[in-house]
């Protein structure tokens, strides 16, 4: 059985208006994991991925680059213990 992960990050610096919640979501479908992304009021990030360990990893080193336009300056993983919560459904991105 493949181990799954789940990651919950608070991504900081320039991530609003140059399209890293597009970018989350593409190349979270391309790794086929699950979740969701949304911009937050104090101008950060914030996602919740899941999905096998190794496309996991593979995104946070993703989400750590970030679009071209992006600057990141902070990846901070916030505990989060619930997995499988989105084992049938897409990555999202929220309002």
């Amino acid at each position: 059985m493949e181990k799954i992960r789940r990651v919950h990050l608070i991504i900081k610096g320039e991530v609003q208006d140059v399209g890293y919640r597009a970018f989350a979501r593409r190349n979270a479908q391309k790794l086929k994991l699950f979740g969701w992304v949304k911009n937050r009021y104090d101008e950060s990030v914030e996602t919740v991925v899941e999905g096998p360990r190794d496309a996991v990893e593979e995104m946070v080193g993703l989400l750590r680059t970030g679009p071209s336009f992006s600057h990141i300056t902070e990846l901070e993983f916030v505990e989060d213990v619930e997995i499988q919560e989105f084992r049938h459904s897409d990555f999202q991105v929220r309002e």
